[in-house]
């Protein structure tokens, strides 16, 4: 009796450690891919950290502070800044930042729509042009909540995209790894995870299949991706750098 209780105990730990390894290994494939088919390579990305390296850390729709692309030397905050960061511990995050805005309409974005960094370009934004899209953002916030944020952000390896919006007591700071993840690829980030897609299958028609509150996530992502495009017109190259600095949010 005792041996057959000894052998079960075996087999359960095996079967443990089997489930383990597979996680691991399918884990490590993923991020090898991913470095493989340069996701946001820090050869190409100029920007650093200033004081904390946690300045960012997991995500939140509303936080206490957020971490906002300043330029070197300047003090002057953007309104709205779209990002990219590799690396999940201190010193081998960077970040490439894909566009940044600010109050007066000066606009400043990169080549690169998914990993940021130089070159960049700079032009002007009307300053109503200014207010309607930080009111748009503004209103989205409230979809970054509850349980179906949580499983749209999911704890996936970085790079992650994180956008930002630096406006008082609308400040929020959300991060999301399905750009990078789901850039030039056969695979979509679901509800239950990432999902490689099967032949005769789109990533709308998985989408479709997705809870509203997880589309809804989605859609309000877009959303916001597509009216910063919006704001990137005619510009002249510029140089500069970032690094990322706490923003107090207004409670």
């Amino acid at each position: 009796m005792k041996c057959k209780f000894a052998f079960a105990v075996l087999l359960v730990l095996g079967l443990a450690l089997v489930i383990v390894v597979v996680r691991y290994v399918s884990c490590s494939i993923l991020c090898e891919e991913s470095r493989g088919k340069r996701m946001c390579g820090s050869g190409a990305i100029q920007e650093t950290y200033a004081d904390d390296p946690n300045e960012v850390g997991s995500c939140g729709a509303k936080r206490r502070w957020i971490g906002m692309p300043i330029e070197i030397g300047s003090s002057n905050a953007p309104v709205f800044a779209i990002n990219a960061i590799e690396g999940s511990t201190w010193p081998r995050r960077t970040h490439g930042v894909i566009v940044a805005l600010w109050r007066d309409g000066r606009v400043i974005w990169s080549q690169d729509d998914v990993c940021g960094g130089p070159p960049y370009f700079e032009g002007n934004v009307p300053e109503k042009g200014v207010e309607a899209f930080v009111s748009k953002v503004a209103r989205l916030q409230v979809v970054f909540k509850g349980p179906e944020f949580a499983y749209f952000h999911a704890q996936y390896e970085p790079p992650w995209t994180i956008m930002s919006i630096n406006s008082g007591r609308h400040s929020f700071q959300v991060i999301s790894a399905h750009e990078h993840i789901e850039n030039g690829k056969d695979r979509i980030c679901t509800m239950r995870g990432i999902r490689y897609l099967k032949k005769g299958e789109t990533r709308e028609s998985v989408m479709a299949e997705q809870p509203f509150g997880y589309r809804r996530c989605r859609s309000a992502w877009e959303t916001i991706r597509s009216s910063a495009r919006a704001l990137v017109r005619d510009g002249k190259p510029v140089q500069v750098n970032f690094e990322i600095r706490r923003i107090p949010v207004v409670e």
